[in-house]
């Protein structure tokens, strides 16, 4: 990140958030990482699109804080990955049954991950606290969930589905003070830009 620099990494956002560390030769585990490749890259964008709306200090910081929430996901796939493709005993795959892993698991491991990296306490306290309860206090955490919620009411989610509006997760943005004509103007904006994104992958 410090060597392309941070317009380069909203530039090349999708590219960077998963494609060019993880790598997946099975097709079941492949289309889920590109789901979830959209969703963090949905995410990260609306985190930064808020904070540069509402005038934040560093708004790309917002982006990179957010672009790493789901990044257990992502390594979860590549250990699959791996041991199917070093397993003798040949066997199906069920999309269902990795999602189930995800839910218990991808928190502990992008835990695990990041730490290793060595990235900032700041990286990690959203890798755990991403589906609490809100935190006030916590601005960080708010714009990173709303980034996560809005990525997911554009549709993009492991299942490609969007999520209702009247879910309890939605205090979020009574909570970041957003009103619904601001909401529209921002969804259509992050769908500006991963159009943008698949014409560069």
């Amino acid at each position: 990140i410090v060597k392309i620099g941070l317009v380069g990494v909203t530039k090349h956002l999708y590219r960077f958030a998963t494609k060019d560390i993880f790598k997946f030769d099975n097709p079941v585990i492949e289309a889920l990482g590109n789901k979830i490749a959209n969703h963090l890259t949905a995410s990260s964008f609306a985190s930064q699109l808020y904070a540069i709306k509402n005038k934040l200090a560093f708004p790309e910081k917002y982006l990179l804080l957010t672009m790493f929430h789901d990044i257990g996901k992502m390594w979860l796939l590549q250990l699959i990955n791996d041991f199917m493709k070093f397993e003798k005993q040949k066997f199906e795959l069920a999309e269902e049954g990795i999602l189930e892993v995800f839910q218990k698991l991808h928190i502990p491991f992008g835990v695990s991950l990041l730490t290793k990296w060595q990235f900032d306490a700041a990286y990690i306290e959203i890798v755990k606290k991403h589906h609490n309860k809100f935190d006030n206090d916590n601005k960080q955490l708010l714009v990173a969930k709303f980034g996560n919620l809005m990525a997911k009411i554009c549709g993009y989610t492991e299942k490609d589905t969007k999520i209702d509006m009247v879910s309890e997760e939605m205090d979020v943005f009574d909570l970041l003070k957003i009103r619904e004509t601001s909401l529209d103007k921002m969804k259509e904006e992050i769908e500006q830009f991963m159009e943008s994104q698949k014409e560069k992958s």
